[in-house]
């Protein structure tokens, strides 16, 4: 290969390796739904409330759906306003008193069956003991954040396979963000999305037995939002390959001044 030929790889090789790549995930994204929400993947920024936030039970629970519990301002939702969620220990909030606690499998999104007026975290079967489920408001008004953590929670007669996600609503913007530190292998099925009250319109991201989302974030909006673009930043060793790369090609454009 002459110096022109190597140089020319050794660009394009670079060029390459510094190009943004799309996030690893096991999701498509439909729509916009009825009303306009859509999804996109964005980057994994997992809010750590361990320590910080609120139990939402304080014993072990399994097909639990909570009381009220504020969210701290008021959150659009499918185009009503609400200041309290109902968590359930099976991996969804809803927006509605009296909803069903879902067990025990995820089901399709939108589905007339209860729960509705939703947000689908990990919808499927999961037991909380006390303190795996926490909420905590954070940030200054105008731009707050509700969070709800799942934190290590099973799924119910599998005590080895946890999963670790939040479901964030923001304010003003009234984005919907989902992010996944974990989530482990088992055989029920799982849902991930949204739907309406009585569940005539909603945006289904997965409803499977065999996906997992893992280190990764997920927003649903109505388009007119804040949601982050994914980014990916260059891995050590990638750099160092850059770096090989572009070294290289000095190397050689050296010797052929020489």
């Amino acid at each position: 290969m002459n110096f022109i030929s190597l140089r020319s790889a050794l660009l394009t090789a670079a060029l390459a390796l510094m190009s943004p790549a799309t996030p690893a995930t096991a999701t498509t994204f439909p729509g916009p739904d009825g009303f306009g929400y859509s999804g996109t993947n964005i980057a994994f920024n997992l809010r750590d409330i361990s320590a910080t936030g609120a139990s939402v039970f304080s014993t072990f629970v399994d097909d639990t759906v909570s009381g009220p519990i504020a969210i701290g301002f008021g959150f659009s939702f499918y185009g009503t306003t609400y200041t309290n969620v109902f968590v359930g220990s099976n991996g969804f909030i809803t927006f509605s008193a009296g909803q069903s606690h879902g067990c025990c499998n995820g089901g399709p999104l939108p589905g007339t069956a209860d729960p509705s007026n939703m947000v689908a975290g990990w919808f499927t079967d999961l037991v909380s003991n006390s303190g795996q489920i926490r909420t905590q408001t954070i940030g200054a008004a105008g731009s707050r954040e509700f969070i709800v953590e799942y934190i290590n929670n099973p799924y119910f007669g599998n005590g080895n396979s946890t999963n670790t996600f939040e479901i964030i609503l923001r304010e003003t913007t009234n984005d919907i963000e989902l992010q996944y530190e974990h989530t482990g292998v088992d055989g029920h099925n799982r849902s991930v999305g949204i739907e309406n009250l009585g569940g005539t319109i909603g945006l289904q991201v997965l409803n499977d037995t065999t996906s997992l989302l893992n280190s990764q974030g997920i927003c649903i909006s109505t388009g007119s939002t804040t949601c982050p673009t994914a980014t990916r930043v260059p891995e050590p060793a990638t750099l160092s390959l850059l770096g090989a790369g572009v070294f290289a090609l000095a190397l050689a454009r050296r010797r052929r001044r020489d």
